[in-house]
């Protein structure tokens, strides 16, 4: 998705597609023992509404992913929808403002903006590495609902951590 900022009309510009699903998979997988698999499509429903310093972004983007429970192991699909708002600014070399690339505003240089990568990186940064659920009063996880009191068999030796460590220093 290439937009030309100046172009945009008074009206402003709406996009409604989707994002490359091998594209994002193939950018979740550049980082080393990822095991995030995006399941959907990102459906993108955005509205660009034109600034006398470039632009505003709204709109959500909604898809699903799969990854594994941080408690059971289990894969686990999820959706997901992330609000967008966002300024779109031309970058101004000659600046020294410290807000011109802050939370919300992204900055870009020459005439044109390639929206996917900013959405594909918002995705990817509204998600965890670690899915840990929470549990219900009884064990169960909220998400699978696995009950991970009866899995977990550990034996109670009696000895501590600080036990240990005297019989080392001996």
């Amino acid at each position: 998705m290439l937009i030309r900022i100046d172009s945009l009309s008074p009206q402003g510009l709406e996009i409604n597609e989707k994002l490359s699903l091998d594209k994002l998979n193939a950018r979740m997988n550049e980082a080393k023992g990822n095991e995030i698999i995006f399941t959907k499509e990102p459906e993108c429903v955005l509205k660009i509404d034109k600034r006398v310093s470039g632009a505003e972004l709204t709109g959500s983007v909604k898809t699903a992913y799969r990854q594994p429970c941080a408690l059971c192991a289990k894969e686990i699909d999820l959706p997901l929808t992330i609000n967008i708002d966002l300024v779109l600014k031309q970058s101004n070399p000659e600046s020294s403002d410290p807000l011109e690339d802050d939370v919300g505003i992204v900055t870009f240089n020459g005439e044109h903006l390639e929206l996917e990568d900013i959405l594909e990186e918002h995705l990817i940064l509204s998600l965890s590495p670690y899915l840990r659920p929470e549990k219900d009063c009884n064990g169960n996880c909220l998400v699978c609902g696995e009950n991970r009191k009866k899995n977990e068999n550990t034996v109670q030796s009696g000895i501590n951590l600080g036990d240990l460590l005297k019989n080392i220093k001996k």
